[in-house]
């Protein structure tokens, strides 16, 4: 887990008011852009776990709650590609 107070009191600011807050959770770069922390996805998505509701970026009001949102997040996309995966399957059996 993540030590969200050594999170949020990260260094200076920097241009244009951001604030590069590091990887707070695998899989995830996030930043304080004025008063949101905002985490993007860091690699790419498959069009499947865009289409079933994976985010590429997250914003919470607070670094506690970004984190808790990636890891919801990490939980979803690993039963995303279990369907996703399994949807593979079904198509090697139909042919």
């Amino acid at each position: 887990m993540v030590d969200a107070s050594a999170a949020t009191n990260g260094g200076p600011s920097g241009p244009g008011g951001v604030e590069d807050l590091g990887p707070l959770w695998p899989g995830w770069h996030a930043e304080r852009v004025g008063g949101l922390v905002v985490a993007r996805r860091v690699g790419g998505l498959t069009d499947y776990q865009l289409i079933y509701g994976y985010l590429e970026q997250v914003e919470a009001k607070t670094v506690s709650e970004i984190v808790v949102i990636c890891k919801a997040h990490n939980i979803l996309a690993q039963w995303v590609a279990i369907a996703e995966a399994s949807q593979g399957e079904q198509r090697a059996v139909s042919s």
